[in-house]
């Protein structure tokens, strides 16, 4: 454990996490996986991150029906830029290219 990080709640599980480690979601099925990332993404929001979500399935819309679906309270008003739902290729692949450095822009 990393005693500089603080220990994050990923919304899945009981035990905590560093801040910025990365985990693998197993998941069986699409309902499995959107209840794992509803439960992800509900936990950034609840700790106050700003939360990202890329799509490159489903359209932002169909992103968005699917939490309200599980009862996922979104920001709303003066807190709702905490909360971004967007294509993944426009953000990843700019001009059809990978930049690294144009990810942090976002």
């Amino acid at each position: 454990m990393d005693a500089e990080r603080p220990l994050m709640d990923m919304g899945f599980t009981g035990e905590r996490f560093p801040a910025g480690a990365h985990v693998c979601l197993i998941y069986e099925s699409e309902e499995e996986r959107r209840d794992l990332m509803s439960k992800f993404l509900e936990a950034g929001l609840r700790d106050g991150e700003k939360v990202l979500y890329l799509t490159d399935v489903m359209r932002p819309g169909e992103v968005l029906d699917w939490l309200s679906d599980l009862g996922v309270e979104l920001p709303a008003g003066a807190d709702s830029n905490r909360f971004t739902v967007t294509e993944a290729e426009p953000v990843y692949c700019p001009g059809g290219e990978f930049r690294p450095e144009q990810m942090f822009e976002f």
